[in-house]
């Protein structure tokens, strides 16, 4: 087991059994698993970043976990998957155990108070989340009775530390782990690598290539990795597309403080309606529905927002400001729209046909693409697992 961060660090096998591109945590967790069901069976994670999840969709996931699944078997594996972060924040070291805030889910959304019903959820109202919460109250404007769905599991993470630690825990349970190299296939069975450096000025490029082959390949790239299955091998996703999604802020404010530790917002997830807010920091992210897939060329603009030009796409920023009743801290100044995309936190990326994480054959290429899309880190782990399994046979 080794990791290989530089250009001019040759990798130990021309050939390994398998091949994971991607170390978000779909990639990381699939290779993990490949580990625990293959131990005999060679296997390189790598990615383009210097970290494992240091970019993409990974990077700045909001990372919501729930059980409001109608499904009874994708309840379980949201449960599975949180009984793995509860493990982790009780026993793993510290940051992993900072990874985990397992505050409770609050959703007023029907599809989900038709669950209360359920064993795990409970009916609540507003006037409940208020009393133990206070904050709640600026932030949202419902009358006292109004109906919630109280998931108490629920709560929100830290993916890309999550990510890190299963990257740092399948090195150590025996694969290679390969950074800063771009992948591109090299027929249907092998990669070309462009390993990455930086100059003085900052700027990537390429200082090296080399190839390697695997028996069995997983594309876990996020965004990216149904256009590089498509474009490379010549082989179409069914329903694969690709979104660009964004996540304002709103930032500190010493009334949304109460009762926190440190400098940690102290409030559980809340969903109202299609928008989800969860704590950030000393702050919150708004978590709007995601939107259809994006079409083929598209590039995110920003729209205006009372004459305004901010970075928020616009179909979200319409949404957004038909929600101005029930969210007062939407006219707070603090709540960061950024002046254009690149300002707004917010990723692209891969945006399965059901909407749920799939993995698919590439045809008859020994190649195997792995997503999550909007319910990526609920139930994505529960994937990516599956796919380990069925590859190890």
């Amino acid at each position: 087991m080794s990791v290989f961060n530089r250009a001019d660090q040759d990798l130990p096998e021309k050939e390994y059994d398998f091949l994971v591109v991607g170390a978000g945590l779909l990639g990381v967790l699939c290779a993990w698993h490949l580990r625990r069901c293959a131990p005999g069976r060679s296997l390189l994670l790598m990615d383009q970043g210097g970290l494992p999840s240091e970019e993409g969709a990974t990077h700045l996931s909001p990372a919501v976990h729930h059980h409001f699944f109608a499904a009874a078997g994708r309840r379980q594996a949201a449960a599975e998957w949180g009984e793995t972060l509860r493990g982790l924040a009780e026993a793993g070291d510290a940051e992993a155990r900072s990874a985990w805030r397992p505050l409770g889910y609050w959703s007023n959304a029907p599809e989900d108070l038709a669950l209360v019903n359920d064993e795990i959820f409970e009916r609540r109202t507003f006037a409940d989340l208020c009393a133990s919460h206070p904050n709640a109250a600026l932030l949202f404007s419902h009358p006292p009775d109004a109906p919630f769905a109280l998931d108490p599991r629920g709560g929100y993470a830290h993916s890309e530390a999550v990510a890190y630690y299963f990257a740092l825990a399948t090195v150590r349970a025996g694969a290679d782990l390969c950074l800063n190299s771009r992948a591109a296939f090299d027929g249907p069975a092998g990669l070309r690598l462009e390993r990455l450096s930086v100059n003085r000025r900052m700027e990537v490029f390429v200082e090296r290539r080399s190839r390697v082959r695997g028996r069995r390949i997983v594309v876990a790239a996020g965004a990216w990795g149904a256009g590089m299955i498509e474009h490379q091998l010549g082989e179409a996703i069914p329903g694969a597309g690709r979104c660009y999604q964004q996540f304002p802020r709103i930032g500190r404010d010493p009334a949304l403080l109460q009762g926190a530790e440190g400098d940690l917002l102290d409030l559980p997830v809340v969903r109202d309606g299609d928008f989800v807010l969860r704590p950030h920091r000393d702050g919150a992210l708004l978590v709007p529905p995601w939107p259809p897939p994006d079409p083929e060329g598209y590039a995110p603009t920003g729209g205006r927002f009372l004459g305004v030009p901010v970075g928020l796409r616009r179909e979200l920023l319409a949404r957004l400001a038909a929600r101005m009743d029930d969210f007062p801290a939407l006219s707070w100044p603090t709540l960061n729209l950024g002046k254009t995309p690149a300002a707004l936190r917010g990723a692209w990326d891969a945006f399965p046909a059901s909407g749920f994480p799939e993995w698919h054959r590439a045809g008859d290429h020994p190649v195997w693409w792995l997503a999550g899309g909007p319910q990526g880190f609920a139930l994505g782990p529960a994937c990516a697992q599956s796919l380990a399994e069925h590859l190890a046979l």
